[in-house]
């Protein structure tokens, strides 16, 4: 899960599509796209993406974002911390 942090994250590239008949909604979706996902994260090693049994149709499972997007935050948590800890020792000198 290391790997799956803020550097994952920031290779994500989000899209807003529609679906192609029959099945468009008139509807606007966002997210991201399985082939770009698959080359961040391929689908026969991690389970971002799913290839559906024509082999040919792939479909994101997002709920596995959960576990990025957290280390993500709290990698980004600790930076913040850090930099106050900079700025709060910064201001104690020249105070």
């Amino acid at each position: 899960m290391n790997e799956f942090g803020l550097d994952f994250i920031r290779q994500l590239k989000p899209i807003k599509w529609r679906y192609k008949k029959p099945l468009d909604d008139g509807v606007e979706h966002f997210g991201f796209g399985a082939q770009e996902v698959e080359e961040i994260a391929p689908y026969d090693k991690y389970a971002f993406v799913v290839l559906m049994p024509d082999g040919d149709t792939r479909m994101i499972r997002y709920h596995e974002f959960i576990g990025p997007l957290t280390k993500a935050v709290q990698e980004l948590a600790d930076r913040v911390d850090k930099l106050e800890c900079k700025l709060s020792n910064t201001g104690e000198d020249h105070g």
